[in-house]
């Protein structure tokens, strides 16, 4: 009698997995980025940090104005980053980024 209720539990407990496990989906693919804002807006971003490779930030900046062509990217080196940014947050010219 204890097997067969075992037995009768374990398959009500596997059909009951089997039948909540649902279907398997693709997760869907995207052809490519597409900006998510307006893009004919105009605007200024003022960038500041301590990055030495600025070929490579502006390789980034490229692809950004390639989305976006009426935004400007104007990057600052700060190279005492630490101190100059609380100089510069405490100011009125604070970076954007």
């Amino acid at each position: 009698m204890k097997k067969t209720i075992c037995m009768f539990l374990m398959i009500l407990m596997t059909l009951s997995l089997a039948a909540c496990a649902g279907e398997k989906q693709d997760p869907k693919k995207t052809d490519g980025f597409s900006p998510l804002l307006d893009t004919s807006l105009s605007s200024s971003i003022r960038v500041a940090g301590g990055y030495d490779n600025f070929e490579a930030l502006e390789a980034e900046f490229d692809r950004f104005n390639e989305y976006y062509p009426n935004v400007e990217l104007v990057y600052t080196k700060i190279d005492d980053y630490n101190n100059m940014i609380s100089t510069v947050l405490n100011g009125n010219d604070a970076p954007d980024i």
